[in-house]
């Protein structure tokens, strides 16, 4: 009985020891840094500009005609307000990711987005997303940048955030505020919403 107790407890403090040996260290913060920078602007809006969104625009517009030059600061106001936070939560969701990824995955993907493979790979990656057929030297381009880049970890731990953040009532509250705040500036410029 003691001798099963104390090769368990061997094979605990052994299995610990190794994964405390596997664990990877913090990511420099420099390198993330450098890596969120290097993220293509689809992925993060840098500065929000405060352009008023145009199919609502264009409905708001239907609802109050001549009152267009009333309801384009409401919605610059809004855009700006829910692009904040969007871009609050992205960047510390890819800070959060590149730790997860660890270091050399990091700057691999730095690499990748820095470099003239990501233009490449982009094209090919919206060619096939309109329905077109990529040659097979281009096949085999797509194959090499998948192969030699972390692009699907990269992918895989967005997706994983896109569900957390789906669920994240903070995140919910301050956009959902950012709405309140639009339709409270809609009524006080007595302007119709619905």
């Amino acid at each position: 009985m003691k001798t099963r107790f104390f090769r368990a407890a061997a094979a605990a403090a052994l299995a610990l020891a190794a994964q405390a040996a596997t664990a990877q260290a913090p990511v420099p913060e420099a390198l993330v840094d450098r890596f969120v920078a290097s993220l293509p602007d689809s992925f993060l809006t840098r500065t929000p500009d405060g352009t008023a969104d145009p199919a609502q625009m264009a409905r708001l517009t239907e609802l109050n005609p001549d009152r267009a030059d009333e309801i384009r600061p409401i919605l610059e106001v809004y855009q700006v307000c829910v692009t904040t936070i969007v871009n609050s939560a992205t960047d510390a969701a890819f800070r959060d990711i590149a730790q997860r990824l660890g270091s050399a995955k990091v700057a691999r993907l730095t690499a990748f987005y820095r470099g003239p493979d990501f233009p490449v790979f982009k094209a090919l990656v919206d060619r096939t997303d309109k329905g077109e057929n990529l040659s097979d030297a281009e096949m085999a381009t797509f194959a090499r940048v998948m192969a030699q880049y972390p692009v699907t970890d990269l992918y895989t731990q967005f997706k994983r955030y896109e569900e957390e953040i789906a669920k994240d009532t903070v995140f919910i509250t301050n956009v959902t505020k950012c709405s309140l705040a639009k339709k409270q500036a809609l009524i006080r410029a007595k302007l119709r919403y619905n």
